[in-house]
Formats: C-alpha cells, sequence, structure tokens
C-alpha cells in the first residue's frame, strides 16, 4: 500500500498529543499534508494514537512464559545463574520462533517500535523484520565479571572488544545487564563503540547495596561516569544524586513497573524522577513475565503513582506522551512518536464505539485506563497495515 487517507478520525497530533478531527494522510512511509490514496477509510468512530514505543523489552525469553514467578530477581535474571538462561538449551529455532510470535502479539497492541536487549547476539541473523513493528536490538558482550575481576577493574580482552563490535554491526547499539557484572574498564571501552548505548541500573534495592560493596559507589554513578548511557532501565532504587547526575547527564529513563511489581522489587521515584524533569518513558519488559501490552502498563504505572503520590502526582496525558513521544525521544528516533506532516507514518487506530470507550470525557484517561488491546482495530508502521482486526474490512470506503 502506497499512500492511505482516514478520514474524520478524532486524532491525537503533534509532541503534545493534541486532540483535532482531521483527515490522516499517508503517502509511502510518511505523513503528508494530502495524498490521492488508494486506501480510504472512513474514521468516524476511531482515534487515532501514534504508534506506541515500546522503550524496553526482553523478546528472547519468549518461550518461557511465566516461568519462576516468586523467584528473586537474581534467580530469575543474573546474566551466568538465572533460570532465564535456561533458554539457551532449547534448540534456535523454536526459540526464535517463540521470538516471532511476541512479536505478533506486540502489533496487536498497537505497538510499531520497541527496543529489544538481546542477551545471545549470534541468533540476530535470524530475526528478520519484514513487514511487522521496527525492532531496534541492542546487544552486549557474552562476558560477564566477577566481584574479584570488577575490583581489580580488569578489561575486556580485545578479541572480546572484536566479538562485540562485530555483533554491532546488524544492532542498534549495545544493551548491558548492568554494572554490577562489568568493570570501569570494561564499560569505559564499551563507550567507545558506535550506536546507542542502554544499561539497567537501580532495579532494586539489592542490586544498589551490591555496587557500594563492590565499588562503593552507586550503580548510575559508574554508568554515566564509565559507560555514558543514552538510557538508563528501571531506577526503583535510584537515590536523589543519581536522578541530578542524569539530568546532568540528558539521559532518559525507562521504567517497566509491572516488571518491577511481579519481581518485588518496587516502585520507581516518580515524583523525584518528574521533578528532576528526566525524559520518562515506559517499557514492557521480559516477555518471560509480562505481556508486551503498553494498556497495561501505562494503567498499572498510572494507578500505582497516584496510590503512592496522590492523584495529582501526574495526567494521563503525560503518561500516554511516555509510551509514545517520549520512548522515541529516549531511542534518538526523531521521525517517530508523533502525528505530524514529515513524521514516520506510524499509528494506531482504537475504536471509541467500543463499550470500554463509549461516553469518554476525558481521552487520554480513556486510553490510559480503559482501552485494551481488543480495541486495537489497526496498527500500522511506515505506511504499512502491520495488524488488522476483524472490524477493519467494514471501515474501508474505497480500495485502489
Amino acid at each position: 500500500m502506497h499512500s492511505i487517507t482516514i478520514e474524520r478520525v478524532t486524532a491525537l497530533v503533534g509532541r503534545e498529543l493534541e486532540v483535532q478531527e482531521m483527515d490522516i494522510h499517508i503517502e509511502k512511509s510518511s505523513f503528508v499534508q494530502s495524498t490521492d490514496a488508494d486506501l480510504v477509510i472512513d474514521g468516524i468512530g476511531m482515534i487515532a494514537v501514534p504508534g506506541f514505543v515500546d522503550a524496553h523489552v526482553h523478546l528472547a525469553d519468549a518461550m518461557l512464559k511465566d516461568a519462576g514467578v516468586g523467584l528473586t530477581l537474581d534467580e530469575l535474571f543474573h546474566p551466568v545463574s538465572g533460570i532465564k538462561n535456561t533458554v539457551r538449551n532449547a534448540p534456535v529455532e523454536q526459540r526464535v520462533n517463540a521470538m516471532r510470535q511476541v512479536i505478533h502479539e506486540v502489533a496487536e497492541c498497537g505497538i510499531t517500535t520497541a527496543a529489544n536487549f538481546l542477551e545471545e547476539g549470534k541468533i540476530l541473523p535470524l530475526l528478520r523484520e519484514d513487514d511487522g513493528p521496527h525492532i531496534l536490538h541492542f546487544v552486549r558482550p557474552e562476558r560477564y565479571f566477577s566481584a574479584e575481576e570488577i575490583r581489580r577493574n580488569a578489561p575486556l580482552t580485545s578479541l572480546e572488544l572484536q566479538q562485540t563490535e562485530q555483533l554491532m554491526d546488524n544492532a542498534a547499539g549495545l544493551g548491558l545487564s548492568g554494572c554490577n557484572e562489568y568493570s570501569d574498564a570494561a564499560l569505559s571501552q564499551l563507550s567507545n563503540l558506535k550506536g546507542l548505548r542502554g544499561i539497567h541500573a537501580a532495579e532494586s534495592s539489592y542490586t544498589a547495596k551490591r555496587s557500594l560493596e563492590i565499588c562503593g559507589r552507586s550503580e548510575v554513578e559508574r554508568a554515566c561516569t564509565y559507560f555514558k548511557p543514552h538510557f538508563v532501565v528501571h531506577l526503583v532504587s535510584a537515590t536523589e544524586d543519581d536522578l541530578m547526575l542524569l539530568k546532568e547527564k540528558g539521559c532518559s529513563a525507562i521504567l517497566c513497573p509491572r516488571s518491577n511489581g511481579i519481581t518485588g522489587s518496587g516502585f520507581p521515584p516518580v515524583n523525584k524522577l518528574l521533578s528532576a524533569e528526566i525524559n520518562l518513558a515506559l517499557g514492557t519488559d521480559n516477555a518471560m513475565l509480562n505481556s508486551p501490552d503498553m494498556f497495561r502498563e501505562m494503567e498499572y504505572f498510572s494507578r500505582y503513582a497516584r496510590s503512592l503520590y496522590g492523584p495529582s502526582v501526574l495526567n494521563s496525558r503525560e503518561i500516554l506522551k511516555m509510551a509514545t513521544v517520549n520512548g522515541a525521544a529516549a531511542l534518538k528516533l526523531e521521525k517517530k512518536g508523533a502525528i505530524a506532516i514529515g513524521m514516520d507514518a506510524d499509528l494506531v487506530l482504537l475504536d471509541a464505539q467500543s463499550s470500554r470507550m463509549r461516553e469518554s470525557r476525558d481521552i487520554y484517561a480513556s486510553i490510559v485506563h480503559r482501552a485494551s488491546q481488543s480495541d486495537v482495530l489497526c496498527t500500522i508502521r511506515g505506511g504499512n497495515i502491520i495488524f488488522a482486526g476483524d472490524k477493519m474490512e467494514k471501515r474501508i470506503c474505497s480500495q485502489g
């Protein structure tokens, strides 16, 4: 499909997600002023939202759904001893097929872009994108340092560094498990490689305490000093000094509240993050424990944050921006995250007439607190329809 017009739709437009009744025109991969459309869609009763940006996922553990619920964070995800590593014992074809199934679910949930931290980079060539969501893969060295190696500041070998560089040829950047698995020297070496840099930090009180025991410094301080990340994931146990350092460095924060909830790690200090004016985005994290569903992520985040900090701590439009505009900004995707002329044509069409959405008095609150995967009529990425529900056929006015 080369051109699409969605007529008379309620759209959330621009980086501030302003509500407008309008026609949306798509030519090839971008939003345009007008077009002689090949496909015309009746948008009455629909809401057009920028395609969701899932700013942090782990797809490789998709074949271990709900394994280990009730275990500690370390028992689940330690990069050497965690049960997540049992996935490596399964046939590669089985693992890749499980990942592809989750990627289909990603599209059905209205997600057009996802940032995938990939623990085993050698399977990357098998993950062809085809016509689905845009998956940004982040790789890492397959070397983890002991506490003793970290204390004596052992570096990566030239071979390990070369192998990591080769992995990055097909990746968006580096996605590290955390500072507690790398020496300062290794973090500095990796900071010089091309691409985006992301890292888990302050995911729990245990990981925060562990960093102080090994190095006498916080994970965030070490990350910002040596690895120089573009974004940091989790920050549940981040201190005020950590947050001020992130602000100073212009580093985004990716929050994964459902994941933190099911592992018992806690909840990020949202009030302090907002006060520090750090760019906040949302991720659904491990496919092992969470569905790739931004509706559920937004709702959980909104309700839990309000229960802790009061009903006015944030508003629903800001949460929706975290799932769209802010996620694109965190991943340095300048042409994604907003419905605007010249931007990539990534959007999701929601059914405003469903039983959940009908009679809404606050479109932002209804999307955050009521909408669900079943309200997704259509997902478009780069001008291509990557998911269309059963109700979409009757919405097509003409097709060239």
